[in-house]
């Protein structure tokens, strides 16, 4: 392996890591919506 290929592994690690950050954050905070009880489905309907 070259150090471009490195280069490359590691930027998609970035993203990955990025993207799972912000999936586990948007989980959590319609987690804690939707425990309170407040769902935007029912409204949209």
């Amino acid at each position: 392996m070259n150090v471009c290929n490195i280069k490359k592994l590691s930027l998609w690690g970035v993203r990955i890591v990025l993207v799972l950050i912000i999936l586990f954050w948007m989980s959590t905070i319609f987690g804690f919506s939707a425990e309170t009880g407040t769902q935007s489905q029912g409204l949209s309907d």
